[in-house]
């Protein structure tokens, strides 16, 4: 057997063993964007990630739905299309990708499953292309049973999106835009995910009340499981790149934690600090999550810590293929020619995918199968690394060119973190309720102690 025939072997193990019964699939569509956001990997990295067959048109429609059919065929079991692109509403073939979605899924009656798409909203500046995006989340909905989510990645109000999300073609967003922004994330249940940054903390009580603000006036609420019509806070992520913190944008940070707490126990909770208290204990798990109003769905920024033995991102959730050159990636930040696992081989008539051709599939493996607190460099003896959420494997790469290294920077902003939510959780009574509450399930009190003893150290 020669060496690349055992990479192929190790590279169809992987998939056999570890991939098959993932629910969730990521799909990288395509890298090509209309803005030029000055955090974005893609905007720095982009040429050396994704090689022009992975974003030829024709090769991605082409691809698409051969590699549906042979997932199915091999016997995945996803359940959740995530949909990855630079901007994938303004791919002028975005229509056919769903398409290919809807017919698979009705070829092979699969009900219930899931679109996620994360999206810039820039379509919401074109009429005709925001009721078709309308017209799809309906018909997907009553047609194939189809959940189609966007998730707006949106950092702020104008001022702040001019500086650090520009539209390559120099259009503005305006009260107009916004409105529109807003009353369609009211009306479709559309979720937002928007970036903490060196410019939003500047600025962080500005920022946070447009979002606070906005979500309450344009009544952007969905339903709990139990009945109960909660705001939909955004999930606020920090950029974990070293550039974004140093000691002005660390303070900035601090303050604009304690800021959420002030303006959340105030305008979402109404003054209530038992609700707040469920609002930063809850971990997404014992049935905590209909106890409070606030939205349960997204991490919240100020929560208290929860155990964490694995990559809180998608990197270990299931496969992500490149569609155009059908490779299989680490993510798409991770994905430059090193770090592929390996690709999928076509016929000569790229008409059925016939193969493997492994690259780097022991990657695959070490990355599936991670405990960062245990095997990050610089984590193993981290007293937080139970509950820190880690850096991001793709930009410990671009900066450090080591996949799993933890930056400086990024543990700093994690100690500002945890210390903030520490203080914040003493201040207004929170590990009072959550260790005196009967309602509090008895191991998340015990993690709570544990980990409020870890930062006091």
């Amino acid at each position: 057997m020669t060496y690349q025939q055992q990479l192929d072997k190790i590279m169809e193990s992987y998939l056999n063993r570890y991939e098959k019964r993932e629910p969730f699939i990521e799909f990288i569509i395509s890298s090509a964007c209309n803005q030029k956001c000055e955090y974005c990997y893609l905007v720095k990295h982009g040429k050396e990630m994704y090689p022009p067959e992975a974003n030829k048109p024709e090769n991605i429609l082409n691809n698409f739905p051969i590699l549906l059919e042979w997932l199915q065929k091999e016997g995945y079991q996803w359940k959740t299309f995530d949909i990855f692109s630079g901007e994938f509403f303004q791919l002028p073939f975005w229509e056919e990708i769903l398409e290919d979605i809807a017919s698979f899924c009705k070829k092979y009656n699969r009900v219930d499953n899931i679109i996620s798409v994360p999206t810039n909203m820039s379509f919401l500046m074109d009429d005709e292309k925001t009721k078709k995006v309308l017209d799809w989340i309906e018909k997907l909905d009553r047609e194939y049973r189809i959940g189609f989510f966007l998730s707006a990645s949106i950092d702020g109000p104008e001022d702040l999106e001019a500086v650090e999300r520009t539209l390559r073609n120099g259009s503005k967003k305006d009260s107009i835009y916004y409105d529109k922004l807003f009353s369609f994330m009211r009306d479709t249940g559309t979720s937002a995910h928007p970036m903490v940054t060196r410019n939003f903390v500047k600025n962080y009580k500005e920022n946070y009340d447009w979002w606070i603000d906005n979500i309450i006036k344009y009544d952007c609420r969905f339903s709990k499981d139990s009945g109960l019509k909660v705001y939909g806070i955004p999930m606020f992520l920090e950029v974990r790149d070293p550039d974004q913190w140093d000691e002005e944008s660390l303070e900035n940070y601090r303050k604009f934690l304690w800021y959420v707490a002030e303006k959340d126990l105030k305008s979402i909770h109404h003054g209530d600090k038992k609700e707040f208290a469920w609002h930063m204990i809850d971990d997404f798990s014992d049935g905590l999550i209909n106890k409070a109003d606030y939205n349960h769905i997204q991490p919240y920024i100020i929560s208290l810590p929860s155990v964490q033995n694995k990559m809180p991102c998608s990197i270990q959730s299931g496969p992500i293929w490149r569609v155009g050159d059908l490779a299989l990636v680490p993510c798409h930040r991770t994905c430059y020619p090193q770090n592929i696992y390996g690709k999928l081989r076509m016929n000569e008539e790229k008409t059925e995918i016939i193969g493997y051709q492994g690259l780097n599939p022991t990657l695959g493996i070490k990355i599936k199968t991670l405990n960062p607190n245990r095997s990050m460099l610089g984590c193993t003896y981290c007293k937080y690394k139970t509950f820190c959420a880690k850096g991001c494997l793709g930009s410990q790469y671009e900066h450090a060119k080591e996949i799993f290294a933890a930056q400086d920077e990024i543990c700093k902003m994690y100690d500002v973190k945890y210390k903030t939510i520490n203080e914040i959780a003493k201040e207004y009574g929170v590990y009072d309720f959550a260790f005196n509450s009967l309602e509090v399930p008895p191991s998340r009190k015990e993690f709570l102690r544990y980990a409020k003893s870890i930062i006091e150290r």
